[in-house]
């Protein structure tokens, strides 16, 4: 019976230093993301010739610029929306 409680307790221990450590690595990503602010007439394409990587396609930053943001290939972006640019 000793033993199952002190594996237990060992196990919430690991629980909580685990979710402690994701928190902080969340919370770190989070803080040093880069975020762009549609203005009115931008395109992602537009986005993409000015934020991509100096070799990179443009036809891939505008691809990752929808994964990242969770957009479609149709999907409208509109003035006021901010949007995650993808790391470089």
């Amino acid at each position: 019976m000793r033993n199952l409680l002190i594996m237990a307790l060992c196990l919430v221990i690991v629980a909580i230093g685990v979710a402690v450590y994701v928190g902080q690595t969340a919370a770190h990503s989070v803080e040093n993301r880069e975020t762009y602010v549609v203005e009115k007439g931008d395109t992602l394409w537009a986005i993409a010739i000015n934020y991509a990587p100096r070799r990179m396609d443009v036809r891939d930053y505008v691809y990752r610029l929808r994964v990242v943001n969770n957009l479609t290939a149709s999907a409208t972006i509109h003035p006021g929306q901010e949007l995650v640019l993808p790391r470089r």
